[in-house]
């Protein structure tokens, strides 16, 4: 259960800015659709099954965040910062994750359908059973068989 309702999140946000702390906060099962959470740091975050939807987290502090099933269709992440956030089954359709850092990632089971993951740091990245197809934008270079991981004999 969420420790801040949507509107306190919404005040907060306003007051402090890109100043913003939520490390650590429970914010499951929250609508933040279409929020402006731009470089707020989320560290630790707890945001499992939340609803981000158009959300824009670019420059964002997801590191070991917990965004398991989550709806981050069309969200913006620009340059976020998502070192070790735990992604499995979350909804990335169509999601920018441009330049994003996602080192050590675990993005199993994700919808990555049209995300676009330019520039994206994927090193040690977690893509077992992802869906992708031919709109998911890869960085340069980028090999998904390195990533996918096999988990039957």
């Amino acid at each position: 259960m969420a420790e801040l309702s949507r509107k306190e999140v919404i005040a907060i946000v306003a007051q402090a800015g890109r100043n913003t702390r939520l490390a650590g906060v429970d914010l499951s099962e929250l609508d933040l659709s279409e929020l402006n959470l731009y470089g707020v740091d989320l560290l630790g975050a707890n945001l499992d099954r939340a609803r981000l939807f158009r959300t824009r987290l670019s420059k964002a502090e997801l590191a070991w965040a917990t965004m398991q099933e989550a709806d981050l269709e069309l969200a913006h992440l620009h340059r976020a910062n998502c070192v070790g956030v735990d992604l499995t089954g979350a909804n990335l359709q169509r999601a920018a994750l441009t330049g994003a850092c996602l080192i050590g990632a675990n993005l199993q089971g994700a919808d990555l359908r049209g995300a676009l993951l330019g520039e994206a740091d994927l090193t040690g990245a977690n893509l077992t059973v992802a869906r992708t197809n031919e709109e998911t934008e890869w960085p340069v270079g980028f090999d998904l068989a390195e990533h996918w991981r096999h988990d039957w004999e």
